[in-house]
C-alpha cells in the first residue's frame, strides 16, 4: 500500500456536474437550472495523488451528440496520465444531465441521527485500511468550522419514479 492521497469520487461527480452544466448554459434559451441528474456512474479506478510535485493530467470529455441543450443525458468520461507514464487510465464515467423547474413527487431521505457516534478519524482509519488513503490535506477536520457567516445545506433526494438510480444533488450556500 502507498502512502499517496487518492482523489475523492466525489470529484468526479463534481466534475461531471460542473460539465452538464456548462454545456447547457451554452444554450441561448436556457432555463434556471434547479439540479442535476446523475446515471450510470462507475468509479473505475483510483487516482492516487503523489506527495511529490509529480503531474496529473486530467481530462474529462462529454459525448456531445447527446443534446445537452435539450436536457437529454450527456455521457462523460474521465481519464488521467502522469509525466512518467503514456498509458491513459479511465477513471470514472457515466451519464449526467440538468433538471429545470421540473415538479415530481420526491421523498427526502431520513436525516434523522443515528445513534452510534463516530469520530470522523476512525472513519479515515478505516479507509487506510483498504486501500482509500487520505492525506491530511484531504480530510476533513472538525476542528476547523465554517465561517460564522456561511451555511451549507447539502441534500440528497431520492425521486419516487420507477427510476430508482437517479440520485439529485443540491447544495444551498447562504452567505
Amino acid at each position: 500500500m502507498t502512502s499517496d492521497a487518492v482523489f475523492s469520487t466525489a470529484g468526479y461527480i463534481t466534475m461531471a456536474v460542473e460539465a452538464a452544466k456548462r454545456l447547457y448554459q451554452e444554450s441561448p434559451a436556457s432555463a434556471t437550472i434547479t439540479g442535476f441528474f446523475l446515471w450510470k456512474v462507475d468509479a473505475k479506478a483510483t487516482l492516487r495523488v503523489p506527495k511529490d510535485d509529480t503531474e496529473i493530467e486530467f481530462i474529462l470529455s462529454t459525448d456531445l451528440s447527446s443534446n445537452a441543450k435539450s436536457l437529454e443525458w450527456t455521457r462523460f468520461t474521465i481519464v488521467s496520465v502522469t509525466r512518467d507514464s503514456s498509458h491513459w487510465i479511465e477513471h470514472c464515467t457515466g451519464q449526467a444531465k440538468v433538471e429545470v423547474g421540473l415538479n415530481t413527487k420526491v421523498n427526502i431521505i431520513n436525516t434523522e441521527t443515528d445513534a452510534r457516534i463516530t469520530g470522523i478519524s476512525a472513519w479515515y482509519s478505516r479507509f487506510a485500511e483498504i486501500g482509500i488513503g487520505y492525506r491530511s490535506e484531504f480530510q476533513v477536520h472538525a476542528d476547523q468550522p465554517l465561517k460564522e457567516e456561511i451555511q451549507i445545506t447539502p441534500s440528497i433526494i431520492s425521486p419516487w419514479t420507477p427510476f430508482s438510480s437517479w440520485v439529485w444533488f443540491y447544495a444551498t450556500v447562504v452567505s
